[in-house]
This record gives structure tokens, C-alpha cells and sequence, in this order.
């Protein structure tokens, strides 16, 4: 008797505490039907166990009323293991709720099934945050792709009619005026790309993709945007390939030019007039199909305070209050490559002293290019030089007047007598095309009345027209692109546009050939003729970064004839005092001109005096050199005068 009043007793307690569990627990026989539920289920359901059983029935197949419920409940039965999943049910109110269930097979000691119990956990409260996380998430990325698409509008007309006023013929300060303002939306275009790409890595959206390129052509190309901004500060910027390194690799281009961007561009922003910046590429390890390259930015500029150094890679960091306040910037460009060099299971570091400047140093893999047939073929070109045909009819359906006027004057520039008509909403769209047969629609997106995605989903679905649409929008967030794709479109252009994706993209699409302006380019040829024949210069590298603007090379050459010949006259003020490491600083600041300029010999004179300086101070051979170097510049000088006037 004593046996049992105990065991009534822990009975009585277990009863106890299980009602009392704020989780709702079900105890179902081996048959599936519901035997027991506790005081919990009454509060979390407001069902009583016949009132449950009255509306939903009484067998675990009638209440799931989940195929997939009840496959789940047979595999815990099956593999004898107690087993979680989570689904809707539904209040005595009529309250949706998020369940999470512990579903446990119970055996007698023969192994034999005798019961199922169910301990369920209210989760709605969970369920609907992570909801409003998704929508607040949604709204955010609803709210960049809006504010996006309000900058790049006003963006692609300043950035474009920009690049096709400096196409035309301007007297030198009104060149300087339109630089400045091409610097300054180019500035804008790339602080509101951190943005974006900000957005991304929050929300793991960014991505990496791997293509062939070429090393050496990617990293002089770089570097050669930065000749403006170098050239003000008197800054030099150079960099060295190991020799060893692979020609063509396999990576993303894109974002290593991305990294280096921005640490170049801090370099420059925080190195004082006279300043040097080294980026030196080197192969950390390798082996038969890939190989880790170490890439570091070396300045001399202001330094980075050791306490400063741990955090200058988190979001929204600045060195200290008033480096916002003298050089700009957000705050985010570190923190972006940071994340862009982890995307790609890299490493960065800093090292940095105040007033003796940082070193930058990341390493990235990449694969080797074994396959010929992939490399890269890199041509030279003036997009402005060349010209398409005049038998193709392409609509432009843009509601922006500006932006539609914006890319009528781009095309004409290539060919004006080309057959182009205008919608502004995609209504009008639809009306112009069933009237005409166009063979290219460039379509934006954000329109009254019928959008971009709607119109081309007619014009492919509902009129059954085959004509390729180019999508060309202000939204630059990834899935606008889905987007586009799946509406139909054909391709997918961003603004601002890039003048010669859409050169591409026209003749991609109206099966055009490329021809060049034969006029254009012999005027160019002839009024370089001179250094040509006289070989000594070679202004292609200029004519390249330029896009052949002979105002902008005037201007850097005229900035070289001011400055080349006091650093010469410097050079051998410090041979005379026998101040060896400022010749070497010099002929590394005179090095990078000479390339620009296609001067080889000077270059690489240059080169060998900053290389071999220690090893030839006290030869006869230095003070010939420096001779050669002076009588090569006259001549030089008198040849840049010559061109500059021809180009005048």
C-alpha cells in the first residue's frame, strides 16, 4: 500500500508540474488518437480535449491535416528518435500561431509502440519579428533601389552630356570646367556605388564572379586614372609586377580593381604634395593551377595612429573627426574592401607610422589561365571614333527628357542620320511598336502610367514580337537585373551608361559591324606625326586614357614642360651637393612622366639612376647620364611645343 500512495503521489506531482508547463503537451496512443492533453494546450489553444477533437478530429492525420506532418511523424516512429518540425495551427479565437513541435515515440520494454507525445512552443512572437526583419528588409532595399534610381537619373545627364561636351571643341579653361565637373559626378557615381555595396555585404547579397583578364593590363589601366589626380599633388605613383606572376588569371577583376581603388584613392587623398605611392604585386604561393598574389599600397602620407589601426576597417570609421572634415569621404571604403578581400578568403593588414605614411598589404587567390583560347584580347580604342549604320530604327522609351535627349546625342555622334524615335511612357510604347519595325527598343523602367517590365511583357507576350529590348535604368540593385531578364529583356544597361556598353549593346543586338571614322582618325594620325617620325615620343599611352581629347593631353603635356625641367635642374643641384637620396626620389618622380609621355630612354634612364643610384654615385657614368638626360629633354620639349600648337 505504501508502494502505491508513493507512486500516486509522484503522479500527482508529475501531473502537476506538466499542467503548469507554459508548453502544450498531447499524448496520442499507439493508434495516433488523441488521449490527454495538459493545462498548457488549453491556455496556448483555448481548447479544451473534446473541443479540440469536436472541430479537428481525433487522429494525428485529422489534426496535421499535413501530408508532410505526417510524413515527418512516421519517420520518428520509424527511426525510433524524437524529432522537431514547425507549422500553423489555429487559436479557439481564430489566431493564427506558429507552432514548434518535439514529436517523441514512446516503446514498452519489447520495443513495442505504445505512445506519441507532442510538446509544443508557442513561436509566433519569434515568427513575426523575423517577418518584420524581412519586411524592414525589404522596405530598406525597396528604399535604396528607389534612391538609387533619383541620384543616377540626375547623375547620368550631368556624367553623360559631360562626356559629350568634352567631345566637342573648348578653349582650355572651359576643358578645366568640364573635367572638374566629370571628376566631381565620377565622385558622386562612386560614393553612392560604397552605398549600394554597402547594402549588399549587409544583407549577403554581394557576390563574386570569376572571369579571365589581364593582370598587367588591368593594373596599368588603373593606375592611369589616377595621372589627374597625382599629376595636382605632384604625387608619384608607380607599380612593379613580379616578373613571375601569370600574364592572364582568373578572378574577379572588377573587385580587385574595386580594393585597390580605394586604397589607392586614400593614399592620394592622404599624401601631401610631393608624396610617393608604390603598389608592388608579388606571388605569395603557388602551385600548378592557382596562385596567391600578396598586393601592397604604399604611401608616404599622414599616417594612421596605432590606437586607430584596430578599427579602421569598420563601418562608418574615420581616422579622427577632422580628417572628415579636410579630405572627405564616408567611411565605408575600407570596410567594403575588408569584406570584399574576406568574400574571397583573403587577408589584410596595415602597418603605419604618423607622419611616415600606411602600407596597405591583402592577399587574394586566384586561378591560372592555362587556356590560351580564354585570354583576353585588349584593343585601344576612341569609342567616339567609331560610327554605326544608318539603316537600323531603334525607340528610346525614357519619360526623362533630359536622359532621352542624353542618348539620342550619343548615338547621333556615332551616326546621325540613324532612324530614332521616341515614347515617353511604355503606353506609347506599345502604339509605336505595333506601327513600326524597330530593330533595338531601349527601354528604362520607372515610368508613369505602364512601366518598363509591364511594357516589355506585352510587347513579348501580348503582341508576340520578337524585337530585342534593352533595359536601361537607374536601378542598380542585382535583382533589378532578375528582374529584366524575366520580364523578357534582353540585356541590361545601368546608369549612367558607359558610352560604349551601349555602342556594344546597339551592335550586339542590330547585328551591326563596327567601322571607324577614317577622318577622325587620320586628323588624329597627322597631327601626330611628328613624334611618330621623330621616335623619340610616343603619346599612345596619353591618346588611350584621354580617348584621343587633344585639350586634356595639351594640358598634361604643358603641366610637364612647366615642371619636368626644374626637377632635371633639381637633379643636378643634389649631384652637385652629392645628396643621393634625393636624386634617387627625383628620378623616381621623373620616371612615371617619362612613360606617359613615351620617352624611353628617359624612362628607363630614370629608372636605372632610382635602382642603381648606390652603385654608380661615384662612377664617371653619372654625370653623363644626367648630360644625355638634359640634352634628350630639349629635344623632347621642342617636339611637345610642337604638338601642342598642332592641336591648338
Amino acid at each position: 500500500r505504501a508502494i502505491v500512495e508513493k507512486q500516486n503521489f509522484e503522479l500527482k506531482k508529475l501531473s502537476k508540474i506538466v499542467n503548469k508547463s507554459d508548453n502544450a503537451i498531447m499524448i496520442f496512443d499507439k493508434d495516433k488518437n488523441l488521449e490527454w492533453v495538459n493545462e498548457g494546450f488549453t491556455r496556448l489553444t483555448g481548447f479544451t480535449k473534446n473541443e479540440y477533437i469536436d472541430k479537428n478530429g481525433k487522429t494525428l492525420r485529422e489534426i496535421s491535416k499535413n501530408k508532410h506532418i505526417e510524413n515527418i511523424i512516421n519517420k520518428c516512429i520509424n527511426e525510433k528518435k524524437a524529432i522537431a518540425y514547425e507549422a500553423t495551427n489555429h487559436s479557439k479565437s481564430g489566431e493564427c500561431l506558429w507552432i514548434h513541435t518535439t514529436m517523441t515515440p514512446i516503446y514498452d520494454e519489447n520495443g513495442v509502440l505504445t505512445n506519441l507525445v507532442a510538446i509544443d512552443s508557442d513561436i509566433t512572437p519569434i515568427k513575426e519579428a523575423e517577418e518584420k526583419i524581412k519586411k524592414n528588409a525589404k522596405l530598406k532595399e525597396i528604399f535604396l533601389a528607389n534612391t538609387s534610381h533619383e541620384i543616377r537619373t540626375p547623375l547620368n545627364a550631368i556624367i553623360g552630356f559631360t562626356n559629350l561636351l568634352a567631345n566637342t571643341e573648348l578653349s582650355e579653361s572651359q576643358a578645366d570646367f568640364v573635367q572638374n565637373i566629370k571628376t566631381s559626378g565620377e565622385n558622386l557615381k562612386f560614393i553612392l556605388n560604397d552605398f549600394l555595396d554597402f547594402s549588399k555585404i549587409e544583407a549577403n547579397k554581394l557576390s563574386i564572379s570569376k572571369k579571365e583578364f589581364n593582370l598587367k593590363k588591368n593594373i596599368d589601366n588603373l593606375v592611369n586614372t589616377f595621372l589627374i589626380t597625382t599629376s595636382e599633388k605632384n604625387i608619384s605613383l608607380a607599380y612593379k609586377i613580379d616578373k613571375k606572376i601569370p600574364e592572364f588569371l582568373i578572378g574577379d577583376s572588377f573587385r580587385l580593381n574595386q580594393i585597390l581603388i580605394n586604397l589607392i584613392s586614400n593614399s592620394v587623398k592622404f599624401t601631401k604634395n610631393n608624396g610617393k605611392i608604390d603598389v608592388n604585386i608579388s606571388i605569395k604561393n603557388e602551385n600548378t593551377d592557382n596562385i596567391d598574389l600578396n598586393f601592397a599600397v604604399k604611401d608616404t602620407g599622414i599616417g594612421i595612429p596605432k590606437a586607430q589601426q584596430k578599427n579602421i576597417f569598420n563601418s562608418f570609421t574615420q581616422v579622427e573627426e577632422w580628417t572628415t572634415r579636410e579630405y572627405g569621404g564616408t567611411g565605408l571604403g575600407l570596410y567594403i574592401v575588408k569584406k570584399l578581400i574576406d568574400l574571397q578568403n583573403g587577408e589584410i593588414s596595415i602597418e603605419s607610422e604618423i607622419g611616415k605614411g600606411t602600407t596597405f598589404i591583402f592577399s587574394l587567390n586566384f586561378q591560372k589561365c592555362n587556356d590560351l583560347s580564354k585570354k583576353v584580347v585588349y584593343k585601344e580604342k576612341n569609342i567616339f571614333n567609331e560610327t554605326l549604320s544608318n539603316k537600323i530604327k531603334i525607340l528610346i522609351v525614357e519619360d526623362n527628357e533630359t536622359n532621352r535627349q542624353l542618348v539620342i546625342d550619343t548615338i547621333q555622334i556615332w551616326q546621325k542620320e540613324i532612324d530614332i524615335h521616341v515614347a515617353e511612357d511604355g503606353l506609347i510604347a506599345i502604339e509605336k511598336v505595333k506601327k513600326n519595325n524597330y530593330d533595338l527598343v531601349l527601354m528604362d523602367i520607372q515610368m508613369p502610367k505602364l512601366d518598363g517590365f509591364e511594357t516589355t511583357k506585352y510587347i513579348k507576350e501580348k503582341l508576340g514580337l520578337n524585337i530585342p529590348i534593352v533595359a536601361m535604368t537607374a536601378h542598380a540593385l542585382n535583382h533589378e537585373t532578375r528582374k529584366c531578364l524575366k520580364a523578357g529583356m534582353n540585356d541590361y544597361i545601368s546608369k549612367p551608361f558607359d558610352p560604349e556598353i551601349l555602342f556594344e549593346k546597339i551592335c550586339k543586338y542590330t547585328n551591326q559591324k563596327k567601322f571607324v571614322k577614317q577622318n577622325k582618325t587620320k586628323e588624329i594620325e597627322n597631327k601626330q606625326s611628328s613624334s611618330e617620325t621623330n621616335q623619340l615620343i610616343n603619346l599612345s599611352l596619353l591618346n588611350r586614357i584621354y580617348h584621343n581629347d587633344q585639350q586634356k593631353i595639351n594640358k598634361i603635356l604643358q603641366m610637364y614642360l612647366d615642371t619636368i625641367p626644374i626637377e632635371i635642374s633639381t637633379l643636378k643641384k643634389y649631384f652637385e651637393e652629392k645628396n643621393w637620396e634625393q636624386i634617387k626620389r627625383t628620378a623616381h618622380t621623373l620616371k612615371p612622366k617619362m612613360s606617359y609621355l613615351g620617352l624611353k630612354t628617359l624612362y628607363e634612364t630614370s629608372k636605372e639612376i632610382e635602382i642603381n643610384i648606390e652603385n654608380i654615385k661615384d662612377s664617371k657614368e653619372l654625370p653623363i647620364m644626367l648630360d644625355n638626360f638634359t640634352d634628350t629633354w630639349e629635344k623632347a620639349d621642342c617636339i611637345i611645343n610642337d604638338i601642342i600648337n598642332l592641336n591648338q
